[in-house]
């Protein structure tokens, strides 16, 4: 299926609106996680459970808009903000591994109930955090600069250098 179908103002308001809060809390949710101390009870355990979660849909729905697999009529992907579509698909990198293993342990892990979970307190719980956001932020200034300046608002590229 194809994805939605937006007129440039359309996508100017949408990539202000929603775009940039995806990014924004993306980005805030990995500087706090990094910055935050390891929780030493059971509230703050939830408390940081409930950002890493977070920051995990943030992370997936980023990929999902970068690296769409199966687009719905009204889903709104990277390719949407150019004029030829080709372009962003041939610029772009190759999904890497720590994206796509990204992709994948957000489906097992956070959106679905699956027996491939990780168990607590293994090295492979944690989420690479620094790594993630210096990804994506790598990708998405890749898509800010290609990007037709008709259809992405000039906050994204703001967000991005600040």
């Amino acid at each position: 299926m194809e994805s939605a179908s937006l007129s440039e103002p359309e996508l100017l308001s949408y990539s202000h609106d929603h775009l940039r809060y995806e990014l924004w809390m993306f980005l805030r949710l990995g500087k706090y996680l990094v910055e935050t101390p390891d929780p030493v009870n059971e509230e703050e355990r939830v408390k940081a459970n409930a950002m890493i979660e977070s920051f995990v849909i943030h992370l997936r729905n980023l990929i999902a808009f970068l690296y769409s697999e199966q687009v719905e009529t009204k889903d709104v992907i990277g390719a949407n903000f150019f004029r030829d579509p080709v372009v962003w698909y041939q610029r772009r990198p190759p999904i890497s591994r720590l994206l796509k293993k990204a992709r994948e342990r957000s489906h097992k892990e956070v959106v679905h109930l699956t027996t491939d979970r990780i168990a607590d307190k293994v090295p492979e719980k944690d989420w690479p955090i620094p790594a993630l956001t210096n990804e994506i932020k790598r990708l998405m200034r890749l898509f800010v600069n290609l990007a037709s300046t008709d259809r992405l608002d000039p906050s994204i590229k703001e967000l991005l250098n600040n």
